[in-house]
This record gives structure tokens, sequence and C-alpha cells, in this order.
């Protein structure tokens, strides 16, 4: 089983003597058609190991921390079309030609952004946890988020994100402890989240989506209260010849049910 970890650099076009644009932090696993793996607001490319350790069995899977995220720095701002690059990047220093594109939340955007703007760099597409433009719900949701992290500290925009991502039979089961909270406020770094909640709400490629060409899995979750299950419902409407499936544990359902997630995904990546 091939396993590697390494750094790749992006080179900025030649001109004003640009720097290289950036640095990112991969994994490869496994052997067989590429999947790279694209996490969602948190970025870290370990948000997937449950998964991987299933689909490694059949596959090359890629994952990586977004730019500015874990151990990959942050060069140029945080967007939706620079990760994306990003990523077109990885895949030429792996030498890989196409892969399919797994995103889930966030990373379902980057994978949009893939499947129109690189078409020839994608094979097929799963996204998760997804959404076509944020409405306003969504807004208020990551607003009150935003301020509790601006002003009450990550330990407590942590709990708060924890309390509304998972089931809560599940928090109860896996997260809840009988020792209280320690939501003491703790100073330290916000902008990467910040700049990235402001970027995923900016994210609106809705009226184009019918040009997506590629194969499109939507997987969505009906007891998800952070992006509802209409959210998937809209961007099969939208996505010519998207498929839709449903599946149980909150936001996170690929962490509460990750056997189930990644044979999803192999079922679906093994359709002809």
């Amino acid at each position: 089983m091939n396993d590697k970890t390494g750094v790749v650099r992006k080179e900025a076009p030649a001109i004003n003597n640009a720097m290289p644009r950036n640095t990112l932090y991969y994994q490869v696993n496994g052997s067989g058609p590429a999947v790279v793996l694209i996490s969602g607001l948190g970025g870290l490319a370990e948000f997937w190991q449950p998964i991987v350790r299933t689909l490694v069995q059949s596959y090359t899977v890629v994952t990586f921390d977004h730019p500015g995220i874990g151990k990959s720095p942050l060069t140029d701002g945080h967007t939706i079309p620079g990760i994306a690059r990003d990523v077109c990047a990885l895949l030429d220093h792996l030498t890989i030609k196409k892969a399919h594109i797994v995103g889930h939340s966030t990373g379902g955007l980057i994978a949009q952004t893939l499947a129109l703007d690189y078409p020839e760099r994608v094979t097929r597409v799963v996204m998760s946890g997804a959404w076509a433009r944020s409405d306003r719900r969504m807004r208020d949701l990551f607003d009150v988020r935003r301020t509790v992290l601006e002003q009450l500290g990550r330990p407590t925009y942590q709990a708060l994100s924890n309390l509304v991502a998972y089931p809560a039979i599940w928090y109860e089961t896996n997260v809840a402890s009988d020792e209280s909270l320690d939501l003491d406020v703790q100073l330290g770094r916000t902008e990467a989240i910040t700049a990235r909640i402001r970027m995923l709400l900016a994210f609106d490629r809705s009226q184009e989506l019918i040009n997506i060409t590629a194969p499109v899995f939507i997987i969505g979750a009906p007891d998800d209260q952070v992006i509802p299950f209409y959210h998937s419902q809209e961007l099969v409407r939208l996505i010519p010849r998207a498929r839709l499936a449903e599946m149980a544990g909150g936001h996170l359902f690929p962490l509460v049910n990750p056997d189930q997630f990644a044979l999803a995904i192999k079922d679906y990546l093994g359709f002809a």
C-alpha cells in the first residue's frame, strides 16, 4: 500500500516576480484510482481518517490541510477558487491527471468549483452536507458562531459547534462528559476561522451548476441542523443528473457513520 506525506508548492504566474503561491501539507494512502477528500470549515486532512481506512482498499486517497489551516501556511488569503487551484497544483505534483472529488460541507463548495472550472481534472464528484448558496437562516447561524468565536473564545466556539453539528444521542454518548465544560475565554488566532466563514457565506455559483458535466452524487442528512437537508435537495435540482442519498448523523455524519459513508462512496464511484 502506498503511503506518502509531504508538501507541494504551486508557482504563481511569472509576473511581477511573484513568489510561490502556496505550500500544502498532504497525505497519500492506498493504490488505485485517485480520490481527493476535501474537508469542511475545519480544513484538516485528519477529518477523513475514519473514511480513509475503508477507501484505501480500492483507491489512492489524497487528503490535505487547507491553506492557512493545520500544517499548510497561508500566503494568498482564504478563497474557494484559491483552494481549488491548490488542489489542481497538488494533483500536478502527484502526477494525477484526473481524480474523483469528495467534498464535505465547505469542501462541497470547492468540489463545485473544481467541477465548473477544471472539468478535465474531475472524474466523479461527491458532495456531502453541502449547499448551492447560503440563505438567511444559514447566514444567521454562522454570524452567531463567528460572534461566539470573537467574543467568547475558541473553547466556547468549539463547544457550540459540537452541540449543533452532532445528533443529540451521539453527542451524549461520545462527546459529553460528567465534568463541566471548560468555557474560559482564551485569546488566540481567530482570523482564519472568521475569514473562512466569510468565504463560505459569500459563495454562490448556483446559476452555473447546470453546466457541471461530471456525474454528481449528493449525500445529505435529514437531521443536519447546520446545513439542513433542503440544501442537498436544491443541489440535486440544480445539477443535471445528480443523484441524492440520505444518511443520518447530523452535520458530521461522515464521522458519526464513517463505515456507511465510505461504503456509499465506494458504491457510487464503482458504478459504471
